[in-house]
This record gives structure tokens, sequence and C-alpha cells, in this order.
């Protein structure tokens, strides 16, 4: 069955097994093959999920982890919750299930899950020359960090906006791991306007959907109508 929907779909879209020992014995370097944890914080071991050594194995490997809870326990308070989602670089949790387990988070838990799961990127610093002369060249400098509890599952283009200039920045976004600071740099020749940094998704039918671009997390930052975040310079070409 795996093979099959490996076949089916398109090599950039992610396909979850159930525990990390299929994963480990069909595709254990396969990147677009993940784990979904259906009894996450169950027991001792997740209801199954974990044998050996795979809860180590898990925590060292980058690939997309998510599921839902099934039963309280004594793993299945906050502080544990929140330790393991971080360990584990969960991306998306089931919100309704299982409602004994999430309601003891109590309100603050459950909005820190909402805003940690996946990526959260934050932009630290951008040294960004604010007057340069007519045909000059500019470097940027951008430095970004993951606040959130997993790198990004897939690649992105990567785009600093001046003005009319759009610059594209290398960069693989699935390195963005959680705490690591990230910095880009883009030199350009100098045209005027403002900064803003996109991240549009990759697929052609979205990249121009602003809502499907990432949202930087600080605030009064987001351009909702064109998916761009503005770093609060201006280029003044003279």
């Amino acid at each position: 069955m795996l093979a099959a929907l490996l076949a089916a779909t398109s090599p950039s879209t992610v396909v979850q097994v159930r525990t990390p020992a299929i994963k480990r014995r069909l595709h254990p370097t396969l990147a677009r093959v993940g784990v979904h944890d259906d009894c996450f914080l169950a027991g001792t071991d997740d209801y199954g999920t974990f044998t050996g050594d795979d809860a180590t194995w898990l925590a060292s490997s980058p690939i997309l982890v998510g599921g839902e809870t099934c039963d309280v326990s004594a793993r299945s308070a906050w502080p544990n919750a929140r330790a393991e989602m971080a360990r584990y670089h969960w991306t998306y949790l089931n919100p309704s299930f299982d409602t004994d387990v999430l309601t003891s988070w109590g309100s603050g838990g459950l909005a820190e899950a909402g805003r940690r799961l996946g990526y959260r990127i934050r932009l630290v610093k951008a040294v960004l020359p604010t007057t340069v002369k007519a045909g000059a060249k500019v470097t940027a400098t951008i430095t970004l960090v993951n606040d959130g509890y997993a790198a990004p599952a897939q690649n992105r283009p990567v785009r600093l906006v001046v003005g009319s200039k759009i610059v594209s920045v290398p960069a693989d976004l699935r390195t963005w791991v959680p705490g690591r600071q990230v910095t880009l740099e883009a030199t350009f020749t100098a045209v005027q306007g403002a900064y803003s940094l996109s991240l549009p998704d990759p697929a052609a039918g979205l990249a121009g959907r602003p809502e499907y671009a990432i949202q930087l997390a600080n605030p009064r930052v987001w351009n909702a109508a064109k998916g761009w975040n503005s770093l609060g310079r201006s280029l003044t070409v003279k």
C-alpha cells in the first residue's frame, strides 16, 4: 500500500506510516515518508508506537511527525506533552481528540501548542542599507530563528522584495530546525523601495496566493494582501 501511495503522488507529497518501526523497515532514508503517532502520550510507549530504540531514532530523524492523543496517562500532562512535542518535532495535532488529554493542558498549554506546532519563523534582525548611489551594489543580511517544534516539511522559495525588484535568496527551509539561527544574504543592484521578505508556497498553483505564504511570527510585519513580511526599512537611491 505504501509503495502504491508513493507512486501515485508527487515526490514532494509526504506520506506517513503508523510507527517508526514501519518507517525504518520500509524506507529508513526517504524524507517524504513520515510518522503518524495515533496514540501520543498514552501508556509508556504511545500504545505500541515505540519499540526498542524507536523513540531515540525518531528524535534524531528530521521527518514529518504528527497525530493525535488518545488516552490520559502519567505522561499526558502539559509539561511532558510540551517536552515530547519538541523532542519529536511535531508539526500537527488533532485538535478534537482526545478531549480529556487536551483540556488537561489548560488554555495556556493549548495556546502554546497552537503557536509552536510545526515551524514558527521569527525575524531576529535585518541589516539593510537605506541610502546608496544609483547603480551601486547592495547587500542585505537577514537573521531568522525557528521558535516552533519542527522545521518546514517542504522547501519553498525565499525572496527579498525591494520596491519593484525581487531577489531570489538561496536557502533550504527544511534545514531551519528549531532554535537554529539562519542568516540570509542577498546582493543586488540598488533600486528604490521598501524591503520585504517573501516565502511563497512552492506549488505553482499556490505561489501567488498570499494565504499560503509563510507569515513571520513578529507583530505588525505581515502584508496579508501580498503575502509579504515587511522588514521595516526602505532603500533610497540617489
